[in-house]
């Protein structure tokens, strides 16, 4: 391997990891933004918001814990319109990918107890509350 190849490869090494390093800032960013959001009762946009910070740092748990909350509280028990139903099933969905990889995490089982209580899924809301 020549001089030049090594340095080129040395290079793009680096440009790696500093585009890995933005994404995982940006992701960040937009964790805390989501978070301000969601305290604020802007659903809508902290769910943009966390999927991002998803998107970006796959690794960031925590942004997808927020996001399966924030279809939680947009969730209305007993209420049948198409759009609320997706906001539970995307809850659902996003605490059961959660717990695939940190199957312990307490935010996600207590999100998955609350939903299938309130979508008349008893028995499985009985197995993660216990």
């Amino acid at each position: 391997m020549t001089r030049h190849m090594k340095l080129m490869l040395a290079f793009l090494a680096i440009l790696s990891l500093a585009t890995t390093s933005c994404a995982k800032l940006q992701a960040r960013d937009n964790l805390n933004k989501g978070v301000r959001a969601f305290r604020e009762a802007h659903y809508e946009n902290a769910v943009t918001y966390f999927k991002e910070a998803a998107r970006l740092d796959p690794e960031l748990t925590d942004a997808e814990v927020y996001l399966g909350t924030a279809y939680l509280q947009q969730f209305i028990p007993n209420a049948n319109s198409e759009e609320n139903q997706k906001n539970a099933d995307m809850a659902i969905q996003t605490f059961q990918n959660v717990l695939k990889r940190q199957p312990d995490n307490v935010s996600a089982i207590a999100g998955l107890a609350y939903m299938y209580q309130n979508t008349s899924r008893v028995q499985e809301a009985r197995e993660y509350y216990l």
